[in-house]
């Protein structure tokens, strides 16, 4: 008799339910890229207004950029093609014409450094320095002129051609909060390139020029740690004279290189306590309110030890047991790059020394050591040069901008080579040396556990990322400065799971960054909040290290740690390491973690809800695909099935309960983010669920499968088998008698011996040694 046919359902569930999921995952997944619906039309910047002593501009535009243009239309609108007058550009005539705003006579002076290159990393620079800063005015209670346009004055200096120094006007807003009278604010833009290499100098110069009772000056600046480092040698030149500068204030939040770097040994030692008091000693005061490397250095070198890559071994171990193999790439033409590498070795080597495993005080004797070049043997040092793509500012006819390079032009190319195939040896790209470097990593023989991409240009971090990630995927990548060009979805693919340390994060504490969206980069956040000290809008709290709000009093610590960050699927996921129990900080804290007790904090209600419905479908579409498993959940000998989804619940609930309590020195709860072990390890206690469970399914069926056949057959029951002698190796070998025949009651003897667990052990355990001595 043909054996019936179990009936299936015709509906095609299981294309139906993969359609489904993939139109939901569609749906929720992708972003449709922002397009704005605004005309744009290129005759309408010719025809713009030109006043007399206005720019147009927005707030957000680059302030030079819109006074270049407006004196490129000033030109073309005077006759034969020169200007008019140039008195209404000196800074007389713009005080004068402020005033007849009604501005008060007296106001404080905020000078603001800016990257003054003309490269398209400038330009952004400057883009979102003028971002932060009016952003930060606007969280203070200041509001602008005017939002449709700034002014600007000719700096006829007495030493180096005349530069053009755009100015912005801003009023404070009163509001019932207010209890002081804030002052009226007069910024003026300045490029850091034209006051070098005599920053102070040319400022004091500018006071000079200004000649105009200033309610103080709030300085912005230095723009770099060269900056700082050409300040210090200033300051300690005998000739140099900064009495016009006197009390003037300086909020640096750009330059991180520590002390070391920025003096000699003689100087240090002549300064005291470093680089603040050089500055107090001649009437000045800087505020850092910025973190220098070191700080870094410390947050990636714990973090690298968290991931098994210990480079805090103590010197007294035997020479096969140094540190990894650690590659460090950092450019070579700045300061910033030649003393990130050294600092990152020194902590390392200094926290290897230290008991307690943390920074210790002979910090700078381990950084003027590695001045010398004296580098570890477990430590390869690469560079390159900074402008990794070659990219040029545009000429003046403005034909060659920063897109052609990508192009290339007829020198860039060899003959008989097709275009696109591969980076050539010839032009201003550089891209051919970065190829080369990473062929000479590989060739090194050494196994790289750790990679640091330790630049400042975050265009290069991307391009040496995008060449060496294929070659090195063991290896744990890390940097410095979070940056949201890392978090593009086109750099997926080798910015993924990128180590970030960074002093600053894309927002502050939210009572100070609301209502304003996250910044582009850290240091936009650095220069944000240096602003909001700069215009008294955070005071010095009561104890050492803490600001407190002027208008709302709250009170923020500024002792906390740089953020740590690792890239995943759709953004930066927030790895820092915070005490339990501190005092509330500039940065916000981790969405991820109770700031009371430091735990892991549950998943909202929606997610859990959703989570519970997307398991709950998943079992009705396994119940609606298979019918067997439908019988055998309503079969009433088989209640176990029923039972352990509950004891798995309850196993599951355990291992989070383990798992929130391991806190922030764990890993992040993260689902879809790519970045925590947490879901891997849900995955693998639920395959081992599934196991335990289909095993005992297996021998469930097993069992009954005897009965169906004792019963049959007539054979002997599983009890009544004798004893059998096991073969040797766990291999047994059956063969029939000479005349070819066998008994069906010896084969049942013989299988059910063979199946009992004593024989299945003797089979199992030595192929399972072998394999884990030998796997």
């Amino acid at each position: 008799m043909a054996e019936q046919k179990e009936e299936k359902s015709k509906l095609p569930l299981t294309g139906m339910v993969a359609l489904l999921l993939a139109v939901v995952s569609s749906w929720i997944i992708y972003e449709v890229p922002l397009k704005t619906s605004r005309p744009i039309e290129k005759e309408a910047e010719k025809t713009a207004y030109v006043t007399v002593d206005r720019v147009q501009t927005r707030l957000w535009q680059d302030p030079f950029e819109a006074v270049s243009a407006h004196e490129m239309k000033e030109k073309t609108s005077s006759s034969g093609g020169e200007p008019k007058t140039a008195s209404h550009h000196d800074f007389r005539s713009l005080i004068e014409a402020i005033k007849v705003t009604g501005a008060p006579t007296t106001f404080r002076m905020v000078p603001v450094f800016v990257d003054g290159s003309p490269y398209a990393n400038g330009v952004e620079s400057r883009l979102k320095d003028r971002y932060a800063v009016v952003s930060a005015l606007g969280a203070a209670g200041y509001i602008p002129e005017s939002g449709e346009y700034i002014r600007y004055f000719r700096w006829e200096r007495k030493s180096g051609a005349p530069q053009t120094v755009p100015v912005e006007w801003f009023r404070p807003e009163s509001t019932a909060t207010d209890t002081v009278e804030k002052p009226h604010l007069l910024v003026l833009w300045i490029k850091d390139q034209d006051v070098a290499p005599h920053p102070l100098q040319a400022l004091g110069e500018l006071v000079d020029h200004l000649s105009v009772t200033a309610a103080g000056y709030r300085v912005l600046g230095p723009r770099s740690s060269g900056s700082l480092a050409a300040m210090l040698s200033e300051l300690r030149a005998k000739d140099s004279d900064v009495t016009a500068l006197k009390g003037t204030m300086f909020y640096s939040s750009w330059a991180t290189a520590a002390n070391a770097f920025l003096f000699t040994d003689a100087q240090q030692q002549a300064e005291g306590s470093g680089v603040e008091a050089a500055f107090a000693a001649r009437g000045l005061v800087l505020i850092r309110t910025i973190d220098t490397d070191a700080a870094l250095a410390e947050q990636l070198v714990e973090e690298l030890t968290r991931r098994d890559v210990n480079l805090c071994i103590p010197p007294s171990v035997p020479v096969d047991c140094q540190p990894p193999h650690v590659a460090l790439i950092s450019e070579w033409d700045t300061l910033y790059g030649r003393a990130l590498p050294r600092t990152f070795i020194a902590v390392a080597e200094n926290m290897a020394k230290s008991s307690d495993g943390r920074v210790g005080k002979l910090l700078d004797q381990d950084l003027h050591r590695l001045r010398a070049d004296n580098w570890p043997s477990w430590v390869h040092r690469y560079s390159y040069l900074a402008g990794l793509d070659g990219e040029l500012p545009p000429k003046g006819d403005g034909k060659e901008g920063a897109g052609t390079q990508v192009k290339g032009k007829a020198s860039d190319k060899l003959a008989g080579v097709p275009s696109g195939s591969e980076e050539v040896p010839t032009g201003r790209s550089q891209l051919d040396y970065l190829r080369r470097l990473a062929e000479m990593l590989k060739r090194e023989g050494t196994e790289f556990r750790a990679v640091g991409v330790l630049g400042s240009d975050v265009y290069d971090k991307l391009m040496i990322l995008q060449a060496l990630r294929a070659d090195f995927p063991h290896a744990v990548f890390f940097t410095t400065d979070l940056d949201t060009r890392l978090l593009h979805s086109a750099q997926g693919a080798w910015a993924r799971n990128l180590i970030v340390a960074s002093h600053f994060g894309l927002t502050l504490h939210p009572e100070l960054q609301s209502p304003i969206p996250p910044f582009r980069d850290s240091y936009q956040t650095a220069l944000f909040y240096s602003t909001l000290r700069a215009v008294d809008h955070l005071l010095p709290g009561v104890k050492p290290g803490e600001v407190r709000a002027r208008a709302s009093q709250a009170t923020f610590s500024m002792a906390g740690k740089p953020r740590l960050y690792e890239i995943g699927r759709h953004g930066a996921v927030d790895l820092s390491v915070d005490e339990p129990g501190e005092e509330r900080q500039i940065h916000p804290p981790r969405p991820d973690l109770n700031p009371a007790s430091g735990m892991l904090g549950l998943p909202n209600a929606d997610t859990i809800g959703l989570s519970v419905l997307a398991l709950a479908a998943a079992l009705l579409c396994a119940l609606l695909l298979n019918s067997e498993l439908l019988n055998l959940l309503c079969a009433r000998s088989h209640r176990v099935i029923v039972v352990s989804p509950l004891l798995f619940g309850v196993v599951l609930a355990g291992f989070c309960w383990w798992a929130l309590r391991d806190g922030s020195e764990g890993e992040p709860f993260s689902v879809m983010q790519g970045v925590s072990v947490w879901p891997t390890t849900f995955i693998r206690l639920l395959a081992g669920a599934l196991c335990g469970l289909f095993l005992y399914y297996s021998w469930m069926r097993l069992r009954a499968n005897d009965r169906a056949l004792t019963g049959r057959f007539e054979l002997l029951p599983s009890n009544a088998a004798g004893k059998m002698s096991r073969s040797p190796l766990s291999l047994h070998y059956w063969m029939p008698h000479a005349d070819g025949s066998a008994r069906a009651e010896d084969l049942w003897h013989e299988y059910q011996t063979l199946g009992r667990w004593t024989h299945r052990l003797s089979r199992i355990l030595p192929q399972t040694l072998c394999y884990l001595l030998l796997g």
